[in-house]
């Protein structure tokens, strides 16, 4: 008999991934193109170019995306409220449970890191090439 290898598999979630990355990549453009002349207003972006507000804009979401990616697969986001149907069940079962959802937690996490860590990647090759 094979021995199960028991490592670490990358979900099946790229078709989900590749929407999110488009979407967001179509509204950042479309924000970058149809509002700069109301952005340049501001402080921050004034008198630059709609290449450098992109790339902020893609640093910005990549940074939060990755921040609440690691919150979610570090487990500190797993407090919640029990029903009082699941206090009832056995402790194996409840365990089994808990570290299903732990697993898929984690998972979760680290698919929003990889989003966020494309969308600050995408940010730098932005600034490097067209600023």
């Amino acid at each position: 008999m094979a021995k199960k290898k028991n490592g670490f598999k990358f979900p099946r979630v790229d078709k989900k991934i590749v929407l999110v990355l488009l979407f967001l990549l179509f509204f950042n453009v479309l924000i970058a193109v149809l509002c700069s002349s109301f952005l340049q207003n501001f402080w921050f972006f004034a008198d630059k170019s709609i290449a450098y507000i992109l790339s902020n804009l893609f640093f910005f979401e990549g940074a939060l995306v990755f921040a609440v990616g690691a919150f979610v697969a570090s487990g500190l986001s797993i407090f919640r409220i029990e029903s009082p149907s699941s206090l009832y069940a056995s402790p194996e079962g409840h365990v089994e449970y808990l570290r299903e959802s732990r697993k898929k937690q984690f998972k979760f996490g680290i698919v929003l890191v990889a989003i966020g860590a494309i969308l600050i990647g995408s940010s730098i090759a932005i600034g490097a090439l067209l600023i």
